[in-house]
Parts: C-alpha cells; sequence; structure tokens
C-alpha cells in the first residue's frame, strides 16, 4: 500500500542523505540517493502527491548529474539516469545516455539491452532491429542469444 511505500522510501532517503552530508562527492552515494529519489518520482506514484515526486524527479536528475560529473564512466549510473530520463518524458536525453553507456561497454549487454527496453515501450521495432545489428558487431554469440531473448527475437 502506499503508506507503507512511503514510509520506507522516506527512510531511505533520510539514510542517503545522512550519507551525502558526510561523503558529498562520493558518486556512489549520491547514485543511492538519487535512485530513493528516482523511485519517489516514478509516474505511478505521482498521482499520490503530484509535486512531491515532481520535486524528487527533479532532484534525482540534479545528483545523477553530480555524480557523473565526478564519475562519468560508470554504466550503472548512466543505465539508471536514461531510466529516470525516459520515465520523465525526455526519450533524447535517456537514448544520448544510453548512447555513452553503449561506448563505455561497447562488448557487454547491459546497454543494448537498456536500449531495446525503452525502444520497445515506445514500439519503435526498427530501432530495435538497428540496435540488435549493431550489437551483433561487438557481442560474441551468446551474448547476442541472451540479447534477442530481450527483444523478444528468435535466434536467426
Amino acid at each position: 500500500n502506499f503508506a507503507a511505500i512511503r514510509h520506507e522510501l522516506a527512510v531511505a532517503e533520510q539514510q542517503a542523505r545522512a550519507s551525502v552530508v558526510m561523503f558529498p562527492n562520493d558518486p556512489w552515494i549520491l547514485l543511492a540517493l538519487a535512485n530513493t529519489l528516482q523511485i519517489r518520482g516514478l509516474a505511478v506514484l505521482r498521482p499520490m502527491a503530484p509535486a512531491e515526486g515532481l520535486a524528487a524527479a527533479q532532484e534525482a536528475d540534479h545528483l545523477f548529474a553530480r555524480a557523473y560529473e565526478i564519475s562519468p564512466n560508470q554504466p550503472l549510473l548512466l543505465r539508471n539516469w536514461a531510466q529516470l530520463r525516459f520515465n520523465e518524458g525526455d526519450t533524447w536525453g535517456a537514448f544520448r545516455l544510453i548512447d555513452r553507456m553503449e561506448d563505455v561497454i561497447p562488448n557487454e549487454v547491459e546497454s543494448y539491452s537498456e536500449r531495446i527496453g525503452f525502444l520497445k515501450r515506445i514500439n519503435e521495432l526498427d530501432g530495435i532491429r538497428l540496435t540488435l545489428a549493431r550489437a551483433e558487431t561487438r557481442l560474441d554469440p551468446a551474448k547476442m542469444v541472451e540479447l534477442r531473448g530481450v527483444a523478444g527475437l528468435q535466434q536467426k
């Protein structure tokens, strides 16, 4: 129920904010607070507290940006920030962050998988095909099987 979720998020946020006070330049601590605020800002929770949800999402975006300045090559940071941007309706920004993630870890499934997830949500089949084609030049066959599963496509 919403009250229990709200309470748990408040506790997590309080703990994360206390950690940020102690370690204001630690990207992982900034990421922890940003992730908590990202959840509070989810569109599904917004009807319960619209202004609070919007403020949480905006603060999360700011925290992701600060963490990125400190540590720009962290795939987890890029992925979570892209998820926030996508959920906020900034598809261009989300895909630019996934582009950066792909540059950082070109031989791993995660960036392609995240991009395909976004593309599926906006029903962009051509983009999925292009992503699979690009990934095929960079990933080994076992990883491509995994990625095709994410895309919902059978092995070639």
